[in-house]
């Protein structure tokens, strides 16, 4: 969940542009809303043809001044708000910008019932220490991405008191995102908050830089130069360099450079595009002053040093396939894994030289893609105008028959407003689609690859991509890893099956499949619509939590289908334990080395009991049979 407060760009006159543009009323109430109003309020009216919202409501404070409906009370609601912001002012407060606007936005996909969005805007409302403000929310499903528009007076409505928002309210409303995704189930979006082991907790300056760099690596969907330094070790080799020589000598079998820039330094480096990429030496985690008190006064490189790699031929092995992206686990199958290495990499080069070729053709091609869409688009407009002119009178009649000649004219103009807007809208997204096709950036070509092809090198791009950005994050997780070994099928999608194995509750032969837009995941969900099993390809998670029995037998199963029969176990210690038992009595190879004690235990318990004639359940508590530890 994301959220963002909307500042008034002008001093505060009056709360009814405000309500009006949270509410926007639906055509059936353009009339009830006109009617009565003086005659400023022609913008309200053009508003009236707008729709998109499902539900309102209001705190405490406003119920009980009698506004218990925002939807049918907009006249009384902007009044109640005008009145507090009047007392205040008559106080001797400037109250300049007495409302607080802010939107909370769940993630594409989401669908929060309106009991949900209440909470929401009572838990960011608390947050804010705002709980007994006159507030009202407007709940808004007509976009992918389910919104509630939340407005607050900053005033207590009985002692005129400031309530909030409090300083650096942005972090206040992160925290508030990430506690309401833990309660309420939902994906947690990037902030500066993050949650581990179900706790929220605020990331260093530091964390929060280096979340900056990663944010910019998925846009491009290729590691920058801060991941480039972490991944051959730059930190370690600069502390343990002796001389500013030594200095410039390792930096330079990098390809990168070392610069003052004011009290500090900076690593700079070209990427695959030719562009100037930099980032401070403290992101790195090495003080600057520190660094320069050791070495002394900073010295120029004297000799120059043959790069061994650089940043852009590391951006270019990772789009060509070159840099493995998957943990190597054992090798129960080496023949298989190197006949399967050998047609990824001769797949991906094929779509290395795709991408030189789409960038070297993109830029004449977008050109005339853009004069095509601009001339379509133009007469779509002329169309719509046209037709807007030739029902005019039939229009105009029929609407003053039923409001008048003044509320019908302004109500024909907020009709065509809203249809010229609407095309605008479609115009701007086929604008965008378009652009986007012709990026020249790595990830959208991938994309664009899977989205119009559903090209199988460009989805097991895709999935790499997502998997190598969350593994340090994931490995803390319910879940298993290892490596892909399956032929992609020419449709880019594999889903399972009927699994082998016991009977259970709960199995992906009965599970819904639904592949992400970016074909990167497939979420298997129950006849509730519950995630269970998340499949990226080179992960598998246990989206149901580390309890739950019937998923993890099932991911698991499918984890050893996939990586040839043995999966490395992520998760808190529990978990890694409960799932070794459970693939010993599968026959699952674990490769994880701190459970092979426990993964042998339980082969040899199952071998006294079937001696005995004698099989433990399946279940991952299975409290009747007790193992040696």
């Amino acid at each position: 969940m994301l959220t963002k407060v909307i500042p008034q760009q002008k001093r505060y006159t009056s709360a009814r542009a405000l309500v009006d543009y949270a509410l926007e009323p639906d055509e059936q109430r353009a009339a009830e809303l006109a009617e009565g109003l003086p005659p400023d309020a022609a913008a309200l009216v053009q508003y009236a043809a707008r729709s998109g919202v499902e539900s309102a409501g209001v705190t405490p404070a406003l119920a009980a001044a009698g506004i218990t409906d925002p939807l049918r009370q907009q006249r009384e609601l902007a009044r109640a708000l005008d009145a507090i912001v009047q007392r205040v002012r008559a106080a001797g407060v400037a109250a300049d910008q007495p409302l607080y606007h802010v939107v909370v936005t769940w993630q594409p996909g989401e669908r929060p019932t309106d009991a949900q969005a209440r909470q929401a805007f009572e838990h960011v409302l608390g947050a804010l220490g705002m709980r007994d403000a006159a507030a009202f929310y407007v709940v808004h499903r007509d976009k992918e991405h389910h919104h509630v528009h939340a407005v607050a007076c900053k005033y207590h409505p009985e002692t005129l008191a400031y309530l909030g928002p409090p300083k650096r309210d942005f972090l206040v409303l992160d925290r508030a995102m990430r506690e309401i995704e833990l309660v309420q189930g939902w994906r947690h979006s990037p902030g500066p908050h993050v949650v581990e082991n179900g706790t929220v907790r605020l990331l260093s300056a530091r964390e929060r830089k280096r979340a900056q760099h990663l944010a910019a690596d998925r846009a491009t969907g290729l590691p920058g130069l801060l991941a480039f330094a972490e991944h051959y070790n730059i930190r370690q080799r600069l502390e343990a360099a002796h001389d500013w020589q030594a200095v410039h000598a390792a930096l330079q079998e990098h390809g990168l450079a070392l610069q003052p820039k004011g009290s500090g330094y900076v690593l700079a480096a070209a990427d695959e595009r030719g562009k100037q990429r930099v980032i401070k030496l403290s992101e790195l985690g090495i003080r600057s002053a520190a660094f320069q008190q050791r070495l002394g006064p900073y010295q120029p490189p004297q000799q120059p040093v043959q790069p061994r790699i650089t940043l852009a031929a590391y951006q270019v092995a990772c789009m060509r396939g070159d840099i493995p992206e998957q943990p190597r686990t054992g090798k129960r199958d080496p023949g298989l894994r190197e006949q399967r290495r050998q047609q990824r990499a001769e797949a991906r080069r094929e779509l290395y030289e795709r991408y030189r070729e789409h960038v070297a053709q993109a830029p004449a091609q977008k050109r005339a893609a853009l004069a095509a869409l601009k001339a379509q688009q133009k007469r779509e407009r002329q169309q719509l105008l046209d037709a807007l002119r030739a029902a005019h009178t039939q229009r105009i009649e029929a609407l003053v028959q039923v409001h008048g000649t003044e509320v019908a004219r302004q109500l024909l103009a907020g009709q065509n407003a809203a249809a010229l807007n609407a095309l605008k809208t479609r115009h701007r997204a086929e604008r965008e689609a378009l652009l986007k096709q012709y990026s020249p950036s790595w990830r959208d070509f991938l994309e664009m690859r899977a989205r119009l092809y559903q090209d199988p090198a460009a989805i097991a791009a895709l999935r790499g991509i997502a998997y190598r950005e969350k593994r340090k994050q994931k490995q803390r997780e319910a879940g298993f890893e290892g490596e892909d070994l399956r032929d992609y099928p020419r449709d880019g999608v594999l889903l399972a099956g009927s699994i082998s194995g016991e009977a259970q509750r709960w199995t992906l032969a009965q599970a819904h499949a639904e592949v992400s837009r970016d074909w990167t995941v497939i979420t298997y969900r129950d006849d509730q619509g519950r995630e269970r099993i998340r499949d990226a390809g080179q992960r598998i998670e246990v989206a149901g939590g580390p309890d739950d029995e019937d998923a993890t037998i099932a991911a698991l199963e499918l984890a050893a289908d996939r990586y040839g029969g043995e999966v490395l176990i992520t998760g808190d210690a529990a978990f890694r334990e409960r799932a070794a038992r459970l693939a010993a009595r599968r026959g699952i190879a674990v490769a994880n080395l701190e459970l092979q004690r426990v993964w042998h235990a339980e082969r040899e318990l199952l071998l006294e009991l079937s001696n005995a004639h004698t099989m433990p359940s399946p279940s991952l508590n299975a409290k009747e049979v007790k193992h040696d530890r």
